[in-house]
């Protein structure tokens, strides 16, 4: 529903063969909890990578607060908006509605996978209830907290050569205060291996110090998705975030993330070189193989 979704049916998938569940939360709960992680809209590359952007074409709102958490809670209405004109452009979709409460209800569950005519295996009850994905990268902070560094201008505003003095300043200054901790954080073998989300953790700790050493605000910003990349990069530059992550500058330090690219080996060698090859074998290797994920009721 926030793109590509609209393409398919009918074009490539009869709707009847198309299944939607419809996830409920609480829509203040959620515009909170993305401005918890950072993913206020339009604010940063990695939030323009995965979320809507407000004034893009094809929107069926416009926010009415430009505030980090009102454009969380026009996203929130914006897509509960396009859920409502999915629905009724396709009507013959099958539909599931459900809530994050009921997910983890395994009877509800495992009706689900009836409906949709899949079938699940003895794992499935083992899961249910279980917290994934908590996204614990980032501090749980009340909102009032992440409010606290209005009162320094924001990082992005910088020119460019200033924003890279800025941030090679930041990189030191936890490479100092937090160097043992950096040299623990673990792969996410979740996400490729990478030791980003570790390393954001990291940032976001060091967010008010950070701001107080360089007198400008990195929450919510451009400046802090790069901060937390040069970071890595100074940590490893051969870790598997960089095969979708691309550099350039400088002056004016950027990453643009592009989930597209094939992990071919050649591909892989070319950006990352042979270190990284072996640490992505390692991963496929703990994959099971020859298994059907798509849970299909007449898959063999």
């Amino acid at each position: 529903m926030l793109g590509w979704g609209y393409l398919l049916p009918d074009a490539y998938l009869p709707q009847r063969e198309i299944g939607v569940v419809l996830l409920r939360r609480d829509p203040d709960a959620t515009a909170r909890s993305m401005q918890r992680v950072r993913t206020v809209p339009r604010a940063s590359s990695w939030a323009r990578t995965w979320y809507l952007i407000p004034g893009a074409p094809g929107n069926l709102t416009t926010p009415d607060d430009d505030s980090p958490l009102g454009l969380c809670r026009w996203h929130v209405d914006e897509v509960r908006r396009r859920e409502l004109d999915y629905c009724q452009r396709f009507p013959a979709i099958c539909y599931w509605e459900t809530s994050l409460e009921l997910l983890n209800d395994y009877s509800h569950v495992a009706e689900m996978f009836r409906y949709f005519g899949l079938r699940h295996g003895s794992a499935l009850e083992a899961r249910c209830g279980r917290i994934q994905n908590a996204k614990a990268a980032w501090p749980n902070r009340t909102p009032a907290a992440l409010q606290d560094q209005s009162c320094y201008p924001s990082a992005d505003d910088l020119a460019p050569r200033e924003r890279d003095r800025l941030i090679g300043e930041c990189v030191r200054f936890l490479l100092d205060r937090c160097g043992p901790q950096i040299e623990r954080v673990p792969g996410d073998l979740a996400i490729g291996g990478t030791r980003a989300t570790g390393l954001m953790r990291v940032v976001a700790e060091n967010e008010v110090p950070l701001a107080a050493l360089v007198g400008h605000s990195l929450t919510n910003t451009e400046t802090e998705v790069i901060l937390v990349m040069e970071l890595l990069r100074s940590v490893d530059p051969a870790d598997p975030g960089f095969f979708v992550a691309r550099r350039s500058g400088p002056p004016g330090v950027a990453y643009r993330f592009d989930f597209n690219v094939v992990p071919t080996v050649r591909a892989v060698v070319g950006t990352l070189g042979w270190r990284a090859v072996a640490s992505i074998a390692r991963l496929v290797m703990r994959r099971r193989w020859r298994s059907d994920y798509s849970h299909r009721a007449d898959a063999p």
